[in-house]
Order: structure tokens, then C-alpha cells, then sequence
């Protein structure tokens, strides 16, 4: 888009092919209406074009953020919402753009439970009812109409043996195929189960952070009540805003978590990440008690404690992670 004209506007001569200029535009309509949408048509062209513009994610933010280059890093909205630059989406360190966007598709499409149906179950040849085999040998009965058939052919079970020699669909080698594709969708599967729970963990309680903090302002008021001053009583809110930050690498650390291939150096991760994950609960804890005059300074100080300690080790989180990018420790999935 050139600066100050219309995108698509054109004079109506058809031997004319000049651009109609915005201020031309705004002169030549009149309803108030119309210009206010003209307006913020421009203006939605003008940032959506600009790459070093980008709208607020935020519904009914209506603000853009300007950087001087294009990279993805953290941009703070008037609006006080931080979102990654490059790809919109919230904030998400340790986990670079790419990965967090399969790992938004894979949650979407959830192709692992899928994969795991369609090796684990099998429809009855008569009834059509999913039938999940957890072990011993091919002969099965459907618990719906009972029809006995063959897990692996599907065809009836007409004899009283129905050897690998006269089932027609199968060998040996087949058997061991499916069996260790099995296994293997199913540790697959167990994996995305564990760190998909973990994630939507702190996900859900990002999602209602609004009542985190209307909870501390309410503490804040009862320590208020028993003589403590506004100032004195702000390390709450400190608390509480560590806490969410917390949470927020938390849950982007086990996407990264997720992608990579163990060696010694994820072992390091994965306990950083527990002792974060368990200094967090302690936290949360904290917050959740009640004041009263007895513990109103011996709270005080094992939340400033709590909390510090949860900075400190998301720190050493991240710098692990940091470390591991610049010396190459990290290989990642597919």
C-alpha cells in the first residue's frame, strides 16, 4: 500500500488509471458513518501492511505495537498485554514461534488419540463396535452381539482353532509389526497425554488469572484491617504476578519439553521444571491461607520467600534452556 492512497479505490474513467487519493475521498463522502468505516479500513490496511506494525491480539484492544526490526520478542500493548511479535501469539518463551504453532496444530487436530483408535481398536464384522483387544490370543467375542471372530482377520471364528497357519490376513511378521506399532503409539500417546495435561493446567488457571487477583486484593484489604499499611501489604501483589509468570514458563517449557530428544542435558530440564512446577503449588498455597493476627508476619515472610525462590528458579529454568540453544544440546522431533 503506498502511504495516503486508497488500495483498491480507482478513478471510475475507464482510460484513467490514477489512484484516488484518501483526503480526495474523505471530502467526497459525506455520511459521518461511512467516513468512520472508510477510516478505520485504512488504517487496518495501512498496519496490516506495515511489517513493522502489528495489531493488539487482544479483542477490542484496537492499539498497534511499532518495533524498530522484525524478531520474536516480547512487545508489551497499552493495553498491558505482552505477545510475541513475530507471531502474535502470547508471550511463549523458552519455546520458539514454529514449534509452539505445531504444537497449536497438533492440539487441534489431537492426531495422537486418533492414531492410537486406529491401531488399538477394531469394529466388530458384524455390529460394528469399536473393540479394544488388551491382551491374550486372537479369539474374540463382541460384548454387543457376541459375534466370535478373529482380532487380527476379522474373519468368524469357525474353528475351534484358528491357527497364524488359516487366519488369511496374517503371518508372524505381521503380528510383531502391529504389536510393536502399538506399543510405540501408545508410549507416543502417554507422552502427549502427560505434558497436554500439564500445559492445560496452567493454561486454565492463566485463563482465570482476573480471580487470583481479586483474591489478593481482598487479602490485601483483611491485612489492612489489622493495621497493616497499603505499602506493607503489596508484596501480595508481587506474589501473585510472579506466580502467573511462573505458570506462563511453565507452560510453554513443557511444549519445548515435549519436542526434544532425551540425552543427559533433558534430564537437568525436566527436574528444573519440578522443582519449579513445586515451588509454584507452595505458592499457590501460601496465598490461599487465611490472615489472622497470629500469622499476619510469619505469612509476610514465608510468601516474600516463596516467591523469591520461585523467581530464582525460574531464572535458572530459562537460562538452561538458553544455554542449551547456544551449545547446540537440544534436537528436536519431528
Amino acid at each position: 500500500m503506498i502511504e495516503g492512497i486508497a488500495q483498491t479505490i480507482e478513478c471510475p474513467n475507464n482510460s484513467c488509471n490514477i489512484l484516488i487519493d484518501d483526503v480526495t475521498i474523505m471530502d467526497i463522502v459525506k455520511d459521518p458513518k461511512v467516513k468512520q468505516r472508510y477510516q478505520l479500513l485504512i488504517t487496518n490496511i495501512f498496519v496490516d501492511c506495515n511489517k513493522l506494525l502489528r495489531w493488539c491480539p487482544i479483542p477490542k484492544c484496537g492499539h498497534a505495537v511499532k518495533v524498530q526490526y522484525i524478531d520474536a520478542k516480547p512487545v508489551i500493548c497499552n493495553c498491558k498485554h505482552i505477545f510475541c511479535f513475530r507471531c502474535g501469539e502470547n508471550w511463549h518463551a523458552p519455546v520458539n514461534c514454529n514449534i509452539l504453532r505445531k504444537w497449536n496444530q497438533k492440539c487441534k487436530e489431537d492426531t495422537g488419540t486418533s492414531k492410537w483408535m486406529a491401531l488399538n481398536t477394531k469394529p466388530c464384522p458384524k455390529c460394528q463396535a469399536l473393540i479394544q483387544k488388551i491382551d491374550g490370543c486372537n479369539y474374540m467375542r463382541c460384548p454387543r452381539c457376541s459375534t466370535p471372530f478373529c482380532w487380527f482377520c476379522l474373519h468368524p471364528w469357525k474353528h475351534a482353532f484358528h491357527s497364524w497357519n488359516n487366519c488369511k490376513q496374517l503371518n508372524r511378521k505381521k503380528i510383531a509389526d502391529t504389536k510393536y506399532a502399538q506399543e510405540k503409539t501408545k508410549t507416543d500417546l502417554e507422552k502427549y497425554i502427560f505434558y497436554k495435561d500439564k500445559y492445560m493446567h496452567h493454561m486454565f488457571f492463566l485463563k482465570h488469572e482476573d480471580i487470583l487477583h481479586d483474591k489478593v486484593e481482598e487479602k490485601t484489604k483483611e491485612m489492612q484491617n489489622l493495621n497493616k499499611s497499603w505499602i506493607e501489604v503489596q508484596f501480595l501483589k508481587t506474589a501473585a504476578d510472579i506466580l502467573c509468570y511462573c505458570r506462563r514458563i511453565l507452560m510453554y517449557t513443557y511444549v519445548f519439553a515435549y519436542y526434544i530428544q532425551q540425552n543427559n542435558q533433558t534430564v537437568i530440564l525436566e527436574d528444573n521444571l519440578q522443582d519449579l512446577e513445586n515451588a509454584v503449588e507452595i505458592l499457590v498455597g501460601y496465598l490461599h491461607q487465611d490472615v489472622d493476627e497470629q500469622n499476619l508476619s510469619d505469612m509476610n515472610q514465608k510468601v516474600r520467600n516463596q516467591y523469591n525462590y520461585c523467581d530464582s528458579r525460574r531464572k535458572v529454568l530459562l537460562e538452561h534452556v538458553q544455554e542449551g540453544n547456544d551449545k547446540h544440546w537440544w534436537t528436536f522431533d519431528d
